[in-house]
This record gives structure tokens, C-alpha cells and sequence, in this order.
């Protein structure tokens, strides 16, 4: 994964850029760390080049180099990025939302706010990825959030999608570790639920998308509703 940062100021990148290296080692990610000097610079290393998250300042000193309109330019061209609005004004977050910004810092950075916009970045990036699986000897590419539910079954896994069923030799607790934890729960001993397409939960049940009801085991009924109250007002889990 490719992250940039795009400001003109040397001591605040430097700064910055430590603050993600110390944020991969607290974490145990790991990402390449860009730095651009002005958003002309960055625009054209993305036209060669995969960028999944911008920090992107809006003020450096010429209408030419205007943040803003950058990132409106970035957010046309690679909508896939994400963008995140880094500037010490706090008057113009409005103009960050007309170019999608996914998130929004204010200048000095606090690492408590930079790791948590980044544990939000990176479950958006990781829950819009592809995932290859089997079907009749015939590998599908389907997304993350395509999925609807896992159902454990005889030492392995159904995977139940918008479209289809796939089955997997992997068991839901390897699949429970493997897909991101703030958008997949584990309501039950037999079920792994994405909390995108749940339309409902009541009294210790799930109403799915598709109709299916879906338990929920009492131990889990309280962290079960916190996960969904959290996932719902996160910004991109909302329908």
C-alpha cells in the first residue's frame, strides 16, 4: 500500500513522516511512505503510479497550488484514493466535503487523532479489496463487502454473497481473524456476520439484506450492538 503526503512545509513532514513510521510500528502495518512538496508533484506520480491515501494540505501559497482544487482533481481522476484534509483553518472543512475527503485533521497533528483516522483509512481501503475464491474448480474475485454472512460448515465455511455461495476449506476462525473487525462480527459459533448489510437487529436476532435471520448468541447481544452502533455512524457503513 501507497500512502502520500503532500505539504510544503519541511518541518511538519518530517514530523509527520515520523509519526506514520511510529504508527507502523505500534501497529504492525505496513506501508510505503511518499512525500510531495505540492499536489502538481503528487498528481503527476499518480499518473505512473497506484496512490490508496493522500494527506493533503490546502494552503500552499499560490491559487495554482490550491489544495482544494487538487484534491477535487485527484478525487475525479482516482476515486479509489482516499483523501484526507489536513489544514490549520478549521474554516475550510466545508470545502473538503465538495472533494469527497474521507477525513479531516487540524494542523498541529495529535497522534491519538492521526491513528485513529488511520485505523479508519486503512479498514476502508482493506474492506474494498478484492478476495479470490473457488467455485467449481473456477476462481471468482468478489469484494469484501459483497459478502453478506459466513456459516461454519463441516471443519470449513459457506460464504454467502450478494450474488451467489462459495465454499471454503478455511475454518470462520481463520476468517474471523483475516477480514477487517470493524465491518465483520462474530454474532454466533456458527456465524460471521458483515454488519453492512444487516437491516436490523432485535431481540437477539439479525435481519439480513437478503432475508435470512441471523442469531445471536446472548454473550455476544451487547458487543454485538456496540459494534453495529459504531460501525453505522462511522461515515461509510451508512445506507
Amino acid at each position: 500500500m501507497r500512502l502520500a503526503i503532500c505539504d510544503d512545509q519541511e518541518l511538519f513532514m518530517r514530523e509527520f513522516n515520523q509519526m506514520l513510521m511510529d504508527y507502523q510500528k505500534d501497529r504492525g502495518n505496513r506501508f510505503d511512505i511518499l512525500v510531495f512538496s505540492s499536489p502538481d508533484k503528487l498528481y503527476a506520480y499518480m499518473e505512473e503510479h497506484s496512490v490508496d491515501l493522500v494527506f493533503m494540505d490546502l494552503n500552499f501559497g499560490s491559487s495554482e497550488l490550491d489544495g482544494i482544487t487538487w484534491s477535487n482533481k485527484i478525487h475525479r481522476q482516482y476515486p479509489k484514493t482516499l483523501l484526507v484534509i489536513l489544514t490549520a483553518h478549521d474554516s475550510r472543512y466545508k470545502e473538503g466535503f465538495l472533494v469527497r475527503a474521507f477525513r479531516f485533521m487540524t494542523k498541529p497533528i495529535l497522534q491519538q487523532e492521526l491513528y485513529e483516522n488511520l485505523d479508519a483509512c486503512l479498514e476502508e481501503l482493506y474492506f474494498h479489496q478484492d478476495l479470490t475464491l473457488m467455485r467449481l474448480g473456477v476462481p471468482h474475485k468478489i469484494a469484501l463487502s459483497d459478502i453478506l454472512y459466513l456459516t461454519a460448515l463441516n471443519g470449513g465455511s459457506e460464504i454467502r454473497t450478494v450474488d451467489d455461495i462459495f465454499y471454503s476449506d478455511q475454518s470462520l476462525l481463520f476468517w474471523e481473524q483475516q477480514l477487517p473487525s470493524g465491518s465483520f462480527f462474530r454474532c454466533h459459533k456458527t456465524y460471521l456476520i458483515n454488519l453492512q448489510h444487516v437491516k436490523h437487529p432485535e431481540n437477539h436476532l439479525l435481519l439480513m439484506d437478503n432475508g435470512k435471520k441471523i442469531p445471536v448468541s446472548r454473550r455476544k447481544w451487547a458487543a454485538l450492538k456496540l459494534s453495529f452502533m459504531k460501525y453505522d455512524v462511522s461515515g461509510y457503513g451508512l445506507r
